[in-house]
C-alpha cells in the first residue's frame, strides 16, 4: 500500500468531509469516495461511518488511522535518514515565472544546485494565470508571481519577495530630465508626466494590464499621449529609448537590467511617476498543504535571501 492512499484516508479523518478532504488533496470527490469504498471492501470493515454531516471513524477505523498515522512518520524519518545530507537529495524541482524569472532565477540557480547537485531543475515561462493554474493542480512546485488573484490565494502560501514600480524611462540627456524633482515616497527622481506633454510615447497595447495604469495616469496628468508604436516586448521599448526614440513606461527590473548592461555613459534615465507612485508586489508561492521537500524551502530561502533589504539595489528592486 502507498503512504499517498494513508494520507487519503488520514485527509478524511481530520477533516471530517469527504468535500474539505478532497479539496485538501486536490483530487476530485468522486475519487475519493470511490478509493475509501474499495478500500473498505478489500479489508472487509467500515473505516467510517456518518453522523449528522460529518464522517466519524469507526472504532476498526480508529485503530486503522492510529496505525497509519505511525506508518507515515516512520516513512518520513527514512527518507530523513537517507537523504539527510543536501549533496544525496535527490527528485525535481519544478519552478515557474514571469518574464522576470530571465533577471531573477540566474542569480538563485547556481547557488541551489552547488547545494543539491542532484535535483533536476525544470523551468516553465507563461502568463501569471496560467501559473496560478499550474500550482493549484500540482504541476508546479514554486510559482514567482505578481499578487495572486483574490479567488485564488485561498489556495496558496504566499512569500513577499520585492516590490517593484513601473518607471518612466527617457533618452539620457533628454531637456526633460532636468526637471525632476526628489520625493519621499518615490525610489527614483520623480518627473511631472506634464513635462512630456509633446513627446512620442512607446506604449503597450491596449490589452495590457499596465496599460490602463498608464493610461490613467496620463489623463490624470492632463497628457495626451502620441504613439506611433504599441508592443508588449519591453526590451523593445527600452532599446528604442535608448537610441533616442521616445520614451516609454517600463518596470524597473527590466530598466535597471539594461542600465547594468551597458557600459560607459548610460543611455536611458528612469524616473518614478504618478501620484501615488505605482508599485506592483511579487511573490514565491506554493500550493496549500503540499508536502514540500526540503530543497523546495530551500530555493524559496534563496529566493529571499537574494532580495532581502541589502540587496535590493542588485535586485532592482529599487527600495
Amino acid at each position: 500500500m502507498l503512504v499517498k492512499e494513508f494520507e487519503y484516508i488520514l485527509a478524511v479523518a481530520d477533516c471530517g468531509t469527504i468535500s474539505k478532504a478532497a479539496e485538501k488533496l486536490y483530487i476530485s470527490q468522486p475519487a475519493l469516495t470511490k478509493y475509501i469504498h474499495s478500500l473498505e471492501e478489500s479489508l472487509n470493515i467500515k473505516l467510517f461511518e456518518r453522523v449528522g454531516r460529518r464522517l466519524c471513524l469507526t472504532s476498526f477505523g480508529q485503530t486503522y488511522v492510529e496505525t497509519a498515522r505511525k506508518i507515515v512518520g516512520i516513512c518520513d524519518e527514512l527518507e530523513y535518514a537517507v537523504y539527510a545530507s543536501d549533496d544525496m537529495l535527490r527528485g525535481t524541482l519544478r519552478i515557474g515565472s514571469g518574464r522576470r524569472g530571465a533577471y531573477i532565477l540566474p542569480n538563485v540557480i547556481p547557488a541551489f544546485s552547488k547545494r543539491f547537485p542532484s535535483v533536476e531543475l525544470k523551468m516553465v515561462e507563461t502568463s501569471y494565470e496560467e501559473l496560478e493554474s499550474m500550482l493549484i493542480q500540482g504541476q508546479l512546485d514554486i510559482g514567482i508571481l505578481k499578487e495572486p488573484s483574490v479567488q485564488r490565494q485561498s489556495f496558496m502560501e504566499s512569500e513577499l519577495l520585492f516590490e517593484e514600480e513601473l518607471v518612466l524611462v527617457t533618452p539620457a540627456g533628454h531637456h526633460v530630465n532636468s526637471h525632476a524633482q526628489t520625493r519621499q515616497d518615490a525610489s527614483y527622481p520623480w518627473l511631472d508626466l506634464r513635462e512630456l506633454n509633446s513627446e512620442v510615447f512607446i506604449l503597450y497595447k491596449p490589452e495590457h494590464k499596465n496599460r490602463i495604469f498608464i493610461d490613467q495616469t496620463l489623463m490624470e496628468s492632463g497628457v495626451e499621449a502620441h504613439s506611433l508604436l504599441e508592443t508588449n516586448n519591453v526590451d523593445g521599448m527600452l532599446h528604442l529609448v535608448s537610441n533616442g526614440y521616445g520614451v516609454c513606461f517600463a518596470p524597473e527590473m527590466y530598466a535597471r537590467n539594461l542600465l547594468e548592461s551597458e557600459k560607459g555613459e548610460p543611455s536611458v534615465c528612469v524616473f518614478s511617476v504618478g501620484t501615488p507612485v505605482q508599485r506592483y508586489k511579487y511573490y514565491a508561492c506554493r500550493r496549500k498543504n503540499s508536502s514540500s521537500s526540503r530543497y523546495v524551502n530551500a530555493f524559496i530561502q534563496l529566493l529571499k535571501d537574494y532580495f532581502r533589504p541589502g540587496d535590493a539595489e542588485t535586485a532592482g528592486t529599487g527600495t
